[in-house]
Parts: structure tokens; sequence; C-alpha cells
């Protein structure tokens, strides 16, 4: 994937937006993609609500947001299956517990 993104940044950046970032209320993107780094790829999302960030971890253990990166990247000629993971996956957890 890494290659991919470099050969087809533009398209492979909007591709992830596409399928990470939801609209809120009020149209703004939340979670919204803060950064997107080279490598195996490496995605920062920022959450701007606690629901939208339990929505994503939600999402995440539903592999949901996997089957929606793969869509999107298959719509612009990636057909590989993705490893999708949570670079902080503790805090993340710790997080989602002491929300709920």
């Amino acid at each position: 994937l890494g290659a991919f993104y470099l050969r087809y940044r533009w398209n492979t950046e909007n591709a992830i937006r596409n399928s990470l970032e939801r609209r809120n209320e009020i149209g703004a993107a939340d979670p919204e993609v803060a950064n997107i780094e080279e490598g195996s790829i490496i995605v920062k999302l920022h959450c701007h609500t606690q629901q939208s960030f339990l929505q994503f971890v939600k999402d995440f253990k539903e592999k949901k947001v996997k089957r929606r990166l793969e869509e999107e990247l298959k719509k612009i000629g990636f057909d590989k299956e993705l490893e999708v993971t949570i670079v902080n996956t503790q805090e993340v957890f710790q997080r989602e517990h002491e929300i709920r």
C-alpha cells in the first residue's frame, strides 16, 4: 500500500478521508483525518466529540473501518486486503472505558 500511496497520493488520501470521515450536524468532519504519513500509511484521526470517538471505536471493533477503507481503495485500483490497526490501542480502549 505504501508504494501505491506514493504513486497515487491524492487519490489515496481522498479514499482514506472518504472512508474515515463522517459529517456532524453542522457539516464538519467528525472524526477528521488530521494527517496522513508515508510508510505503511499512518492516519492521524481526530474525534471532535465523545460520540464520534465512541462510534469510531465501535466501527473499528466491528471491522467496519477496515471494510470502508478497502471499499474506497478498491475504487481507485488497490484491491488487496488491509491490516488496519490503532497505534495507541491501549490508550484508545482506556478512554472508551472511561467515557462509558
